[in-house]
């Protein structure tokens, strides 16, 4: 080969090696590997709840509720925003006395109630990744509730009632924290159903497995 040939080839070869270089080094780096949107959720429940209960019946139904406190517990599935659930619920809730008309005037009291509660939760978040954000839960299930009565003076011992019906929680609004796995609610919610209607405070403690991957 001539002296020129061997030049141009040498010349072809660092030009390659060159564009090579330039263009390794001006490759974007790998974006570092995001949080799952998604995932299953466990959490706990800790909370109060007020029945808005007044009996127009004392023989045949509670004459007063009491507030008391809640705990319950939560399974369900996050996508992104929208998290879909399953919940139980035992309310410890109080008693009291409930006077009869004057026409007919006696004196009734609940020694002592509680709640048991199972239903599906649907609840959306505002930004599911924030460190704050915005939530609402609606709620349709079936409240179980058990209670001791007995009517003052009457002679006759306490008696025991239990009853089963629908209930649904119209609205909770409550403020996410987020912080890794870890999503803290605290919230308020308005209540009804066919065995009282309530209002309730509570906080619940979610593990968020999809932001753990």
């Amino acid at each position: 080969m001539k002296p020129r040939q061997v030049a141009a080839l040498l010349l072809a070869a660092t030009t390659a090696v060159m564009v090579t270089r330039t263009a390794t080094a001006t490759d974007p780096a790998p974006e570092p590997p995001t949080e799952t949107n998604a995932g299953v959720m466990l959490g706990v429940t800790l909370g109060i709840l007020a029945p808005a209960f007044h009996g127009s019946d004392a023989w045949s139904s509670p004459p007063t509720l009491g507030t008391g406190p809640t705990l319950g517990v939560s399974a369900g599935y996050r996508w992104r925003f929208l998290y879909i659930g399953a919940a139980y619920q035992h309310a410890f809730l109080g008693g009291g006395s409930w006077e009869a008309p004057s026409s007919e005037y006696y004196v009734e009291n609940t020694l002592w109630a509680r709640a048991d509660y199972i239903g599906l939760d649907v609840m959306a978040i505002t930004d599911s990744e924030a460190l704050i954000a915005a939530t609402f839960r609606v709620a349709a299930g079936y409240r179980f509730l058990a209670y001791s009565s007995d009517v003052v003076d009457s002679g006759t011992a306490a008696s025991t009632t239990s009853s089963v019906d629908w209930d649904l929680t119209l609205l909770a609004v409550g403020v996410q924290i987020h912080g890794g796995a870890v999503r803290v609610i605290p919230e308020v919610s308005l209540g009804i159903g066919d065995l009282f209607p309530y209002v309730s405070a509570e906080v619940t403690t979610y593990l968020d497995w999809g932001s753990m991957r």
